[in-house]
């Protein structure tokens, strides 16, 4: 397990940057919904192309596991580390 105090999301080069739109972030050590039920530590608005946004925890979370999940379905998400 590990406290996580920021997280940055950077969103692609090319094309198609509101496939970000609404993505939500989840920290914790949960697998429970495939770990989308842990507590929500950000959620995305919008991000330009090539731009980022960083979420500063300023307590910290602690958890296993960060998901990213778009909510709803057909939604598509391209996710590099």
């Amino acid at each position: 397990e590990y406290v996580v105090t920021s997280i940055t999301i950077t969103n692609r080069k090319d094309c198609c940057p509101e496939r970000l739109d609404g993505a939500e972030i989840h920290i914790g050590s949960s697998l429970l919904s495939d770990g989308n039920s842990n507590p929500l530590a950000g959620k995305i608005s919008s991000i330009p192309v090539e731009g980022s946004v960083t979420f500063d925890l300023k307590k910290g979370i602690s958890g296993r596991y960060i998901n990213v999940v778009i909510p709803g379905s057909n939604r598509l998400l391209t996710l590099c580390e």
